[in-house]
């Protein structure tokens, strides 16, 4: 038996979706075609073309392999129209994903964390100038309209952090931001509608940014598959 293609399933989930709004909403057979959309948009999202781009200065990237997505350098300005927005955008079919994710990794020796890109990007004033240039752009990124951090250490790991530097000097007496200043600087960030995730690891963290990219597929099949 052959397989069906991400364009067999694009058809099929084009007439139950036209079926479904030719019918008044509570119709009888409502429930069972929307049951059935439901399926053929998971098995279309496992195939549908899905290409992620990474921009040019992220370090330690998301891998093809890791993700199991393809992946492409981040457009300059002079080649979309847009400038440079986080660590990641994807599009599908041609489609921007109205998602864009921040990566902030971490440094490990012997189990134990050194180093915290999270805390250097909130607590450095040079890169916090960054972040918040980051954000702004998102803002006003016609494309987007979520932003996620996705932080590959857990909350108590960022809150008991001590940077290894104070300065160019070894940090020696530990000295850090204090636990109400980190707590009150994550609050501020939702608030502003900068999602922070404490995945833990990278394992996690790619886990979760390639199931957002499936569910947002699921979510937007009318925007992808140019639907009424």
């Amino acid at each position: 038996m052959t397989k069906k293609t991400a364009d067999d399933y694009a058809f099929e989930i084009k007439m139950l979706h036209y079926n479904i709004a030719a019918l008044p909403a509570y119709h009888p057979d409502v429930e069972a075609l929307e049951n059935t959309l439901s399926g053929k948009l998971k098995k279309w999202a496992d195939l549908v073309n899905i290409v992620v781009f990474a921009a040019s200065n992220e370090q330690e990237p998301f891998t093809e392999e890791e993700l199991g997505l393809p992946i492409r350098p981040m457009h300059l300005k002079s080649d979309s129209g847009f400038r440079q927005v986080a660590d990641y955008l994807y599009q599908v079919n041609g489609t921007w994903g109205s998602l864009a994710i921040e990566r902030k990794g971490v440094t490990r020796e012997n189990g134990l964390m050194i180093g915290c890109d999270i805390y250097s990007s909130l607590f450095n004033k040079s890169n916090r100038e960054r972040f918040k240039n980051e954000f702004l752009r998102f803002k006003t990124d016609r494309r987007l309209d979520m932003f996620k951090v996705l932080c590959e250490c857990s909350y108590g790991e960022f809150l008991s952090f001590t940077p290894p530097f104070n300065g160019k000097k070894r940090n020696v007496n530990h000295i850090g931001a204090s636990v109400n200043s980190r707590v009150g600087t994550i609050a501020s960030l939702e608030e502003e509608g900068c999602h922070i995730i404490w995945c833990g690891s990278r394992a996690r963290a790619v886990e979760l940014y390639r199931s957002m990219i499936r569910h947002w597929v699921i979510k937007h099949y009318k925007d992808i598959l140019k639907l009424n």
